[in-house]
Parts: C-alpha cells; structure tokens; sequence
C-alpha cells in the first residue's frame, strides 16, 4: 500500500481519520475495507488492496477509531456505530464515492460494515462479512445472554476474553506483555484459541505469563514486527473500547436508532466462514444472517480466524466475482414486469450429486415436464421446468447462464421462480415454499455448496404473458443483468 496514497480527514465530529484511497477506473465498483481488532489498513487489507487496485478497482481503506493514524479517543461513547458509520460516510462524500460501492469488514470491521448496512443501506450495493458475520441490531442486548446464546450454539465458551478486555489496566498489561498477546493473537496452532482464549481468564493467565509460540506460517517476523511496534506506538486503550461499547451499554442505545425495515439487508451479502475460528464460530453467525439476509452467498474456509491475510488470493478471488453483484433488485427494463430475488440461502458439504462440475437446477412455474434432452447435451446439467410457451425464455437465460459459467465454479444453483399474477398462483408459491423445505432435508444428506437463489417473477395485471416473454426475450440486458448477479462472466 503505496504511503502516498494515504490521506488525513477530520470529520465533522471532530475526528481524524487516516486512510488509504485509490480511485476506481471508469465503470469499476469501490470497495470500503474495514478492519478489525487489532489491526490497521495495512495490517489487515495489504493483500486485497494490491489485488484489487492492480484490477481498476476503487479502495478505501482506513485506520479506523483507535488505530494507526486515526484519532484513538477513550471515551467509549465516540466509538458508537452509528457515529463511527457516519464517519465513514464523510470521508466517502469527500472523495466522491458514490457508485457500486462495496463495504467489506473482518472481525470488529464486521460491526461498523453491520453499522453502514442498517444506518446508510442506500449508499451501497452490498456487503461482504469476513469471520465474524453481520450484526442484526438488539435494542435488549444483554451480555451475558450474549456470552450464554454463543456458548449454547458453538459447543464452548466463545468471548471469556471479553472479561479481561473491560478491566481497567488492561491495555497496560497487555503492552507490557505484547509478544505474548501477539502470540496468542496469531498462533501456529489454531485451537489454542480454544484453550487459551475463549475460555474466561485464559488469555490474561497466557500473557502474564510471558508464553510465547511460533507464528503461523502465513505471517512473516517482519509482518509480527511490524503490527507490534504500531500497537504499541498507538496503545490499545483505544481499540478496547470496541469492546467496552458493548460491555458499558453503548450498542443498546445505538441500536435503538436503527429503522425496524433496516434489520434485513436487501442488497447482496458474502459471507466468508472461518472454520477453524474457534470464537467467531460460522454456525453461530448463519442462525441469524439466514434470516435476515436474503440474498446470502456463504463460502466455507479451512482456515483460522484471519482469512483474508492466511487465504488471499482466494478472498481476492471469490470477492472479484462477487463485485459486479448488482445492489438493485429490480432487473426489468419495462414498467409492466420486475423480477425480485426475495429469498436466497447456501447448504454445503458434499455427496448425493456426484458429477464433477455443475448442477443447473430450474424449478420455475412448478408443475413441469423436464427441458428436451437436447438440452443436456450441455452435461452436467440438471434442468426442471415445464411445458409451455415459457420455454423459450427459460432456454434462452439457461443459455446465457450456462455460457458464462467457469470451469472452476464448482457449485449448484437453484432458481424458483414464482408466477404471481395467474389464477392460481397460490398454489405456484405453495409448491416452491415445498421446494426450500426440501431443500433444507436435503441438507442434512450432504449435498455439495447448493447457491439457491429464488426470484419472484411479477406481472402487472392486464398484461399478457405472451408480451411480457417477447420483450423478455429482447432484452438481452436483463439477462446479463442476471448473470452478472450471479456472479459470472461471459467467456472470451
């Protein structure tokens, strides 16, 4: 990350903000990074940001409150969501950020990016959650049936560190002893988070105690050098208070200024899961974002908690094909229809379906008669759908979908899709709610990475249907459209 390339900007409330920004080329999206505990920009996001800069894309990456260049206050309250959002949304007003932008967090990242989706969810086309997940707004957070409700999915004690962070003096024995918590932070072994933080004073016991292990063999002892002189340049009394905004009732009263209609993100969400993250544990997160995140994409990593810095090049390469993800969900050119994705979710593992690439299954208008075999001459290609004058459009988005499909997206997509206006189209919604319950059985036999997106096809009354497929069929930009929502790229 090029130094001439980071600015300083004091925010309206006062703050100086210290961050990275490349602007994107003509037509590219821009991509906000938000970091985590106890990172900075360049700690965090190095890897991503080259990749994504070399690509044409625009990159904002900032130190946030309490870290690097940035202003480090220690009153807990200036380190509120919504304050911290809306100093993120002033330094993308002041570099003019305003299209297809992206926001991306890992670990307390993921807590301002949950911040931008519910206070500012106008200003982005979607949002990518690394490790810990997205943070639906609890006006009655408790912590400690927040400490209990982790405990209780996950299998063990998840945040016991989270006591020794809200002590006071904590910072101060933690600079005194920082090989040790760096140690910790980043071990060779990823279950010793397990052991040795998750559960309550573990952590405080290893750091008094001088342990120090070997890192992990994605961080260099230049990388470890580095982060530890920042740390300790900048303190870490400021970066406790993410911490301490959930401990003292801070996120409580945040969260009550949060709009109801804004607990669901509407726009595209990724979420990278982490499954040897023994405290941000990825089935923890999926209870809620299944919900409340319609239109989710999860993709599973071997790997411990810091991903984007073990795993580059696929983060780089799985959220490249997320970028062109389109924020509104309205794909029709003409008044007279829409299609509105309403529901989408991921089962992985792997079994049941054994063909080594690809399953395209089509589930749309129910009742149907498979596609003519001609069509699986395009193998391995499962295809369902009926009999009627729809055909013609359905074979032409297949083709469209299936040429730009790349050998390496090794996955299934499920399309239900609802005619909403014929007479019984009751029984049309019944038979796809039918098909995500199956769904969901299927599940549990193992089937490999389903991406099950569901679209609600509407028709203004009146118009015939015959009208709606010829101007469907014309309309080669709603199809692209579509495509580039899914994530693929035509081939050369």
């Amino acid at each position: 990350m090029d130094p001439a390339s980071y600015k300083d900007f004091v925010t309206p409330r006062g703050i100086n903000y210290h961050y990275f920004f490349s602007p994107a080329a003509a037509g590219k999206p821009t991509l906000v990074f938000l970091h985590g505990f106890p990172s900075n920009a360049h700690e965090c996001w190095r890897h991503q940001v080259v990749f994504f800069v070399k690509q044409g894309y625009g990159v904002l990456a900032s130190d946030l409150l309490g870290y690097g260049g940035t202003d480090k206050p220690t009153d807990v309250a200036m380190y509120a969501k919504s304050l911290m959002s809306a100093d993120i949304i002033s330094i993308m007003d002041r570099e003019n950020i305003n299209f297809k932008v992206y926001a991306i967090g890992h670990d307390w990242g993921c807590a301002l990016t949950s911040g931008l989706a519910t206070f500012y969810p106008s200003r982005f086309a979607g949002f990518a959650f690394l490790a810990l997940g997205y943070l639906t707004p609890n006006p009655e957070f408790e912590i400690n049936s927040f400490y209990a409700g982790f405990k209780a999915i996950a299998g063990h004690e998840c945040f016991g560190y989270w006591h020794f962070f809200k002590e006071d003096g904590a910072d101060k024995i933690i600079a005194d002893h920082m090989d040790a918590f760096m140690s910790i932070l980043y071990p060779q072994d990823p279950k010793s988070w397990l052991t040795d933080m998750a559960p309550r004073d573990k952590l405080k016991e290893w750091v008094v105690s001088d342990k120090v292990t070997p890192p992990p063999s994605y961080l260099t002892e230049e990388d470890f050098t580095r982060q530890k002189t920042e740390l300790l340049k900048g303190g870490m009394a400021g970066p406790l208070c993410w911490y301490k905004q959930y401990a003292t009732g801070v996120v409580v009263n945040d969260d009550k200024l949060v709009p109801k209609e804004n607990y669901i993100i509407k726009q595209p969400v990724f979420f990278a899961a982490t499954h040897e993250d023994y405290i941000c544990v990825p089935k923890v997160a999926l209870v809620t974002m299944k919900d409340v995140c319609p239109i989710l994409t999860v993709r599973d990593y071997q790997t411990d908690h810091w991903v984007q810095i073990a795993q580059p090049a696929k983060i780089a390469r799985k959220a490249a094909r997320k970028k062109e993800l389109e924020g509104n969900r309205e794909f029709g050119a003409r008044p007279e229809h829409s299609i509105i994705a309403i529901r989408s979710t991921t089962i992985q593992n792997n079994a049941l379906f054994s063909l080594p690439n690809f399953f395209l299954i089509l589930c749309a208008w129910a009742r149907g008669k498979s596609v003519p075999p001609d069509l699986y001459k395009t193998n391995p290609f499962f295809v369902q759908t009926f009999s009627s004058l729809r055909h013609n459009f359905l074979r032409a988005l297949i083709d469209h979908i299936l040429d730009g499909l790349q050998e390496d997206d090794i996955h299934v997509f499920v399309i239900l899709v609802l005619w909403s206006v014929e007479p019984d189209g009751l029984n049309f919604r019944r038979e796809c709610r039918d098909w995500m319950k199956l769904l969901a059985k299927l599940s549990i036999h193992n089937i490999n990475g389903f991406d099950c997106y569901t679209f609600q096809l509407e028709l203004t009354v009146g118009k015939s249907p015959h009208t709606f497929l010829k101007s469907y069929l014309t309309a080669v930009a709603d199809l692209e459209t579509i495509r580039s929502w899914l994530g693929i790229s035509p081939k050369n």
